[in-house]
């Protein structure tokens, strides 16, 4: 059967939306969050100085030096579904401002976004900071043959260090409720997490995370770092459960992370992040 142009390109803006929906519906990691959030099985709401700031926009606080980042990932192995981003974060005082863009899907569906962000920490009369951090996003949406829609986003969070070995964060995605042209609303997302530290090579992580009206979903992460200039990963998210995995390596000047996510059904969904930091990162 021939099939004209136009509705070819309709299919294949529908097989990558079927393709694209097992992924939401699951409440499975959005790899738009970095490598380092699939690795850590997205328990990230309370992880300082993540430069995505998606999980979080309260990260960037605790960001040091001008940095530079770049990533990518195909989710389950599909290049229906593969992303990349660029972000770039620079410390004004104790201010650090945000930048950054992002592409997901392929020439049939297309989701891009780009987005600016500042964070710092706050002294609300107490000894201990709190830092906050707000983040505006626009989306875009562009189905081959079809047209596209847009919306702009706005996200807000805060982490703090109740004690010292113990850190708490959480952050709410499209507090704004922004709307697509034809009126469908975008997900609202909610976190809440807690990074326990009990010594300096090691970290736990912890979050609770929803997202619309989907149900609560539980993540956990692990890092240890047995020397200082790598760490090695893991998480597991659920429900359904997914299992993930990564290492990163430091150097003086560059940080390269890999890491990569297994749903019990879907498949792999493999990563990589490269930074460059202004001054040395050790």
């Amino acid at each position: 059967m021939h099939t004209s142009p136009p509705a070819s390109a309709a299919l294949r803006g529908v097989i990558a939306l079927l393709l694209l929906l097992p992924m939401r519906a699951a409440g499975a990691q959005p790899a738009r969050e970095g490598a380092a959030a699939i690795a850590l099985g997205g328990a990230t709401p309370a992880l300082g100085g993540d430069l995505w700031g998606i999980a979080n926009p309260a990260s960037w606080a605790a960001i040091r030096s001008a940095t530079a980042g770049f990533f990518a990932a195909e989710g389950f192995g599909l290049p229906e579904l593969r992303e990349g981003a660029a972000r770039v974060a620079v410390p004004l005082g104790r201010t650090v401002v945000a930048a950054g863009a992002a592409s997901f899907g392929d020439a049939a569906y297309r989701e891009s976004s780009w987005l600016a962000g500042v964070a710092r920490p706050l002294f609300p009369g107490t000894h201990r900071p709190i830092a906050m951090g707000v983040r505006i996003a626009l989306h875009r949406v562009t189905i081959e043959d079809y047209g596209n829609a847009t919306a702009i986003g706005l996200s807000a969070g805060w982490q703090v260090d109740v004690v010292p070995t113990l850190r708490l964060g959480a952050a709410a995605e499209n507090v704004n409720g922004p709307r697509w042209a034809a009126g469908e609303p975008l997900s609202r997302r909610f976190a809440l997490g807690a990074l326990y530290q009990p010594t300096p090579e090691t970290a736990l992580l912890l979050a609770l995370r929803r997202s619309g009206r989907a149900s609560t979903s539980l993540h956990a992460g692990l890092e240890w770092r047995p020397v200082r200039a790598l760490a090695l990963r893991a998480g597991a998210t659920g429900e359904p459960w997914r299992l993930s995995a990564g290492v990163a390596v430091r150097t003086t000047w560059i940080h390269a992370e890999a890491t990569a996510e297994r749903h019990y059904a879907l498949g792999w969904t493999p990563a990589v992040a490269i930074y460059v930091h202004g001054r040395g990162a050790l």
